[in-house]
């Protein structure tokens, strides 16, 4: 064991969720036994994810305890899949799992993840201590190591840094993509103009070079070179989609940038800087950012993209526009400057934010308004929308009431997300002094019931019970960390996330202190087809019961 001191990193997978009381469910709290290690408990729970069938995964940091302990293996379905200072599969003796860089969870809850490496000198040093894992095919597997061979590339081209910006991607039939470089070493023709590439596969056996810069691009002219690639996307197909950069014959910086996207082994330009953009701006042209792109199993790709100024009489003031749709056939989503749907006339979009989309295309995305037109000013001037029911539709506003708080008004909102039953989730804040809000508890997660009815999750002061059983443990939340902020995709694109096809979400709470000494943070799932929805009889004998109270009450004044 080698001489250290710091916390140690841990991912869990609950296999066999337990049923709740209501619309949560306790994943795990602070308090609670680490199974099988004495004097070792949690630290900090961040982040969390969640799988298809509600299962929750999550990211913990614990303390206590020293040396070197064994994998944990939790008998009522919790199962340790990754610790720190633990030896590291596929690698030689004495060396160790170290910190985690990123993780990504598909939707069967099996992890990808990037991590360092520890171990004696010169076993582990600087040119190979970093690594790409997978849980895909039972226990955690080395996919790729720093300082590996890097497959695809010349006869001894090596694997550089994975853990520098190295962003897997894991679909849920277990193939992997990530973008990497390898180490420059001019002897054998590895440069700093042709070292990074995108891989794919579900293991060291079938890792596999997709695209390397410096290529020449298949059918273009003689010359013209593949130049960089933003990280992929995944689908469920393990078809990839990416932003790609060209340079040499005819290319410049007008039109160097292009959206690729494959379909059944091959690629096209599904979009292209400086290209027409087609029948919807006419005479527009695609301009050369090209950003948060996602491509879902049926081919349907969504990103954002500002225009090329000039063309079109497109200006910085209508130039950021939402796209969707295949190869050949894309559809303006929505557009800078253009009315904004379920809004007043003359309201119109200010900024477009990121979209999200899932496996049935349908998408997400929060945007702005323009203020001093169509009654917009900087109490509702943002929004998210949504096109679960075809073409988009407002959800919330700010300057809405805000559901499960009698009186609140929305102040912001942001983080959409989409499930791949359609259902819109959201992170936001409340107008202080409003409806009796006061702070710090005016913040909190909304999301759509089945029916599309909006809900409240969970917000900052809010009580919730802990005891999933017959017992009452009620504790008070003072913060929410909802990982899915900005991030929340469907189910079939190769990330992480937190509202499953389900309608179930997963989120952290954190606690107050108390005298019985209770820790003071917890996981949580929230289960939209638990919450309560009142009958149409019910509304109707508690208006009538209102009436009959207030007509009760003027009679006795």
């Amino acid at each position: 064991m080698f001489a250290r001191t710091r916390n140690l990193l841990v991912v869990f997978l609950l296999t066999t969720p337990a049923l709740a009381d209501g619309p949560f469910r306790t994943v795990v709290l602070q308090e609670d036994p680490v199974v099988g290690i004495p004097a070792v408990e949690y630290s900090r729970f961040a982040p969390a994810w969640i799988d298809k069938d509600g299962n929750a995964v999550y990211y913990a940091t614990v303390t206590g305890g020293s040396g070197s302990y064994r994998v944990w293996s939790e008998t009522g379905g919790l199962s340790l899949e990754y610790r720190t200072e633990t030896p590291a599969p596929g690698t030689p003796l004495g060396t160790e799992l170290d910190l985690i860089r990123r993780i990504v969870v598909n939707k069967l809850g099996q992890v990808a993840i990037v991590s360092d490496l520890d171990g004696p000198y010169p076993l582990v040093q600087n040119s190979n201590d970093s690594a790409v894992w997978s849980n895909t095919s039972g226990g955690l597997q080395l996919v790729a190591r720093e300082g590996s061979t890097a497959p695809g590339g010349p006869v001894g081209a090596l694997f550089d840094n994975l853990a520098s910006f190295t962003e897997p991607v894991l679909n849920s039939n277990g193939k992997m993509a990530f973008l990497a470089d390898m180490k420059t070493d001019a002897t054998i023709g590895v440069t700093v103009t042709n070292r990074r590439g995108i891989w794919r596969g579900s293991n060291s056996g079938d890792l596999a070079l997709v695209v390397r810069k410096g290529d020449q691009i298949p059918g273009a002219a003689v010359g013209q070179l593949h130049n960089g690639f933003t990280s992929p996307t995944i689908n469920e197909n393990g078809e990839l989609a990416f932003v790609g950069f060209r340079t040499g014959t005819g290319i410049t910086g007008a039109n160097n940038s292009v959206v690729w996207a494959e379909s059944g082994g091959s690629f096209s330009i599904a979009a292209e800087q400086g290209s027409p953009v087609g029948a919807a701006i006419p005479g527009a042209t695609f301009g050369g950012s090209f950003q948060d792109l996602t491509m879902n199993t049926n081919g349907t790709l969504v990103f954002k993209n500002s225009l090329g100024t000039g063309a079109g009489g497109v200006t910085s003031a209508d130039d950021s526009t939402l796209w969707k749709g295949v190869s050949g056939s894309l559809e303006l989503l929505a557009r800078e400057g253009t009315q904004a749907p379920d809004t007043p006339a003359g309201a119109l979009f200010s900024f477009l934010s990121k979209p999200v989309i899932n496996s049935n295309d349908q998408i997400a995305f929060f945007a702005g308004l323009q203020t001093g037109a169509g009654g917009v000013t900087t109490d509702n001037d943002r929004g998210i929308w949504s096109t679960a029911s075809g073409s988009p539709e407002l959800v919330v506003r700010t300057g809405d009431p805000a559901p499960g708080v009698p009186g609140g008004i929305f102040q912001y909102v942001s983080g959409a997300g989409i499930n791949d039953a359609g259902q819109v989730v959201f992170v936001g804040s409340l107008e202080i002094g409003t409806g009796g809000v006061v702070a710090p508890y005016h913040s909190g997660i909304w999301a759509q019931l089945p029916d599309g009815t909006l809900s409240l999750v969970a917000r900052v002061g809010d009580s919730i019970d802990v005891d999933d059983g017959p017992g009452v443990d009620n504790r008070i939340l003072t913060g929410i960390n909802y990982t899915g902020n900005n991030s929340v995709f469907g189910n079939d694109v190769g990330r992480s996330q937190y509202f499953n096809e389900q309608g179930q979400l997963v989120f952290i709470g954190h606690f107050e202190g108390s005298a019985g000494g209770y820790g003071d943070q917890g996981v949580f799932v929230w289960d939209s087809n638990l919450v309560d929805i009142p009958e149409p009889t019910s509304l109707w004998l508690l208006g009538a019961g209102m009436f009959f109270l207030a007509g009760w009450s003027r009679r006795r004044v």
